[in-house]
């Protein structure tokens, strides 16, 4: 079943089944059509290890969110600490300003310049 999944949200999958689609507001597919939906069977070990290898990178992507949401959380609070005296500080922007103008080695300098503003 897992093997079904990531072949049906898959683009090749997404593609069979809207061409196979119906309905002008909502779009469906009929069980008729679903039917004739061909969905490539390997062998049962070898959609096993395709199952294991896509649910490890998905496992893996989302540990990455995590630790990438952590790290954002971190360098909000260090802006804060810093510069706790100005207020409404607009993070995305600051953020912005320093990775398009300055390196990291520049941080600080190009957070000053921007607070300065």
């Amino acid at each position: 079943m897992i093997f079904l999944r990531y072949y049906l949200t898959s683009r090749k999958g997404q593609h069979e089944l809207l061409s196979r689609s119906s309905g002008s507001t909502v779009q469906g597919i009929k069980r008729s059509e679903f039917e004739h939906v061909e969905i490539p069977l390997p062998s049962y070990k070898e959609q096993i290890s395709i199952s294991s290898v896509l649910r490890y990178l998905e496992e893996k992507i989302e540990l990455l969110r995590e630790q990438n949401k952590t790290l954002e959380d971190t360098a909000q609070a260090i802006f804060r600490e810093w510069f706790d005296h100005k207020e409404n500080i607009n993070f995305e922007s600051a953020k912005i300003y320093i990775y398009g103008h300055f390196s990291k080695w520049f941080f600080r300098s190009a957070l000053y310049l921007y607070l300065k503003k």
